[in-house]
């Protein structure tokens, strides 16, 4: 029901293998027109039924060549514009949508919002996070060999903080348990007002793995990383990426 909701079902185009138990499917999705690859798991056992089913959206068409292009920059600006307001009209989208072509913005509008709204860029700013860091690390305020401890002195007594270096936090290997799964985390969220303020949903739980031997996503590594920063640089971390980041070179 929920692919349902988002591509408005499927259309099969091709099947692309039968196999003993498996059958893969490419199918194009009903509401936005793109492509997709259905893997349908089947018992081997009689009666046949289905046990299995799962989706990589957005992939290749079947043939590239029975595209139909759509021509001209205004065109494109065209039809992406109709998609956007069709998937809106749907409930299926509710944002901005910009396109520019060599500093030229070819569409910007909101669809169910201002086309100046402000989102949140949620994981997309641990990007931001990584270049500050390495950035304090070329300039040689900073080491991707030192543990949390050596650069964070308020940071409590623990294996975190004497195990765990830079680089196993810039890469996801540091062993940290996640903060989001922490049961404290979401009736604490009123109380958090700095990024120090989230260290105690993980400071004192014990390392999953020893650092730099397992890989393993874990929000709490960045949270560390901008207290790194903070640090470091002597700034705020929303200051720091807005000078230094967003802003680029002098």
């Amino acid at each position: 029901m929920g692919w349902r909701r988002e591509y408005g079902g499927f259309e099969p185009a091709r099947i692309d293998s039968v196999q003993r138990g498996l059958i893969v499917v490419t199918v194009r999705e009903s509401l936005t027109r793109g492509w997709g690859m259905l893997f349908v798991e089947v018992d081997s056992a009689s009666p046949p039924k289905v046990t299995g089913v799962s989706l990589i959206p957005f992939v290749e068409p079947p043939d590239w060549r029975s595209v139909e292009r759509a021509g001209s920059e205004g065109a494109v600006a065209e039809r992406l514009s109709g998609l956007a307001e069709q998937l809106a009209l749907a409930g299926a989208f509710r944002g901005v949508v910009l396109v520019t072509r060599n500093e030229r913005v070819l569409l910007h509008r909101g669809y169910g919002v201002a086309a100046d709204s402000s989102f949140e860029l949620a994981s997309v700013s641990k990007m931001f996070t990584a270049v500050a860091t390495l950035q304090l690390v070329e300039q040689g305020r900073l080491s991707t060999d030192a543990t949390i401890g050596a650069v964070l002195p308020e940071y409590p007594p623990s294996p975190s903080a004497t195990e765990v270096t830079i680089r196993h936090l810039l890469t996801m290997s540091a062993g940290i348990p996640d903060l989001f799964r922490s049961p404290r985390y979401r009736g604490r969220q009123d109380q958090f007002r700095t990024l120090r303020d989230h260290w105690p949903l993980f400071v004192e739980s014990p390392l999953e793995f020893p650092p730099g031997t397992q890989w393993s996503y874990s929000n709490s590594n960045f949270m560390i990383l901008g207290s790194v920063i903070e640090q470091v640089s002597g700034e705020s971390y929303p200051d720091y990426i807005r000078k230094y980041v967003l802003a680029g070179p002098a």
